[in-house]
């Protein structure tokens, strides 16, 4: 299929089967909902098999409209199908091709590659290890390990073929048409946050917060986003979005090509109300400001600002509020029950525990707060070796961040820098999941002149 028509194409087809989908689940028809997926993957398939590509990439960070919670013989849901059915599709691929994939930027598809097989193996570590010391509260544990080894060996081993032919000729287009319509989605789905919750259609959260969302009390949104982490780590994911889509801005040129998804990632931060993402998103743009050497460029993202501050001026007053709210000083009040004080007590309670940097806790902290912060949570789970791995790779990552790039390269501090940001206040680094497109695909920016070099 042309590359101008895998978008059109892709996002028609995505709404209507979502429309659908919605109805099913209200109607509460979620078996037929769950087959729907079967029936769709095979229609964009025998459309164009590389569409499976574009859907997968679309849904890693995505919540499927009908929730985990139905399955059909309790074991077949929309996420054993989806990435059962990416995983056949790309390991069949990769098999066709791997002895002519070109070996560009080795290096860096290794890392993406390392990293997801850190986020694989440190998701299976915890739940094991707790299970075996006692520590999970799931009753059948076998199964449950079970259903969680095959669920996300199907998510990572899916990512990991798609990194490994990313640079397989037209596959780019694919990729990100699946980037592109995921922001929209998402950020559709977080302005309906509280209609979604009220049918039942793919909103995951815990019980008291979307009571919360219910009544009208809670003003943070989340949608149908599920890579991990709470309201702050989908803000940060936003900005990783919004940092990829001001780099291919800056290398082509054409903002009207890119306005929609810079628009959409921005008020998505908003939407989530986190300060952190919020932070990393003015620290993109005065990245973009001060390193790019195009006035017009400069002056376009300008009134690009200027114009969002006068449309979503409410939304964004919200977020300055709460720099202002008594919450924003309590996070960094050691005395007080915010970020700082968690990280305070986590880690006074490792060096008060000292077996628990050999393999992680054997026992639980007497604390019922997470430390908002992932090396802080991966030392707490996993100890210190696992923990000493996950800082190797994520020094790797830090080392390639580019403020000069060549011809063929994206700027790649814009969608790295937000990262940081928030492995200092979450406990979940799934915000990533894009992240290692963005690498793979910013070291190797095709070009109309570098196509023809691609398989």
């Amino acid at each position: 299929m042309p590359k101008e028509r895998i978008g059109w194409f892709f996002s028609i087809s995505i709404v209507i089967f979502l429309i659908v989908e919605i109805f099913l689940v209200t109607v509460g028809q979620h078996q037929l909902g769950i087959l729907l997926y079967i029936v769709y993957m095979y229609l964009l398939y025998r459309k164009d098999k590389f569409l499976l590509v574009s859907f997968f990439v679309f849904y890693l960070p995505i919540n499927p409209v009908v929730t985990s919670y139905f399955k059909i013989g309790g074991v077949l849901g929309p996420h054993e199908i989806i990435y059962g059915a990416s995983l056949f599709f790309l390991h069949k691929t990769y098999i066709s091709v791997k002895s002519v994939i070109p070996n560009r930027q080795k290096g860096i598809q290794k890392l993406s590659i390392n990293f997801i097989y850190f986020l694989f193996f440190i998701e299976i570590f915890i739940k094991v290890k707790d299970i075996i010391f006692g520590l999970s509260s799931h009753d059948n544990n076998v199964l449950y390990i079970f259903k969680n080894v095959v669920r996300l060996f199907l998510y990572y081993s899916s990512l990991i073929y798609l990194i490994r032919i990313i640079y397989l000729k037209n596959l780019y287009g694919y990729i990100i048409a699946g980037i592109k319509l995921s922001i929209v989605i998402l950020t559709i789905s977080m302005i309906y946050t509280k209609q979604l919750v009220l049918i039942g259609a793919g909103i995951e959260m815990r019980e008291g917060k979307i009571a919360r969302i219910v009544e009208g009390e809670y003003q943070r949104y989340f949608g149908w986003y599920g890579a991990g982490g709470d309201e702050n780590s989908l803000g940060v994911f936003m900005a990783g979005a919004f940092g990829f889509f001001i780099a291919l801005y800056e290398k082509e040129k054409k903002m009207i090509k890119y306005i929609l998804f810079l628009t959409l990632s921005v008020f998505g931060v908003l939407l989530t109300g986190s300060r952190t993402a919020f932070i990393a998103v003015a620290l993109i743009v005065l990245v973009f400001l001060i390193t790019n050497k195009s006035g017009a460029s400069r002056f376009a993202v300008f009134i690009a600002i200027v114009s969002f501050y006068f449309i979503f001026n409410e939304q964004l007053q919200l977020v300055i509020d709460r720099f202002m709210d008594p919450s924003a000083n309590a996070a960094i009040d050691p005395n007080e029950e915010g970020r700082v004080g968690k990280w305070i007590k986590y880690t006074n309670w490792i060096l008060n525990n000292p077996e628990t940097l050999f393999l992680g806790n054997i026992n639980n902290i007497n604390y019922n707060r997470a430390p908002h912060n992932y090396f802080i949570f991966l030392l707490y789970h996993s100890g210190f070796f696992i923990f000493s791995y996950f800082i190797y790779l994520f020094i790797k990552l830090m080392k390639i961040i580019k403020f000069k790039i060549k011809p063929w390269e994206l700027k790649s501090v814009y969608y790295i820098l937000p990262f940081p940001l928030i492995a200092m206040t979450v406990n979940s680094f799934g915000s990533s999941i894009y992240l290692w497109f963005y690498l793979t695909i910013g070291v190797f920016y095709i070009l109309d002149y570098k196509a023809k070099n691609a398989i």
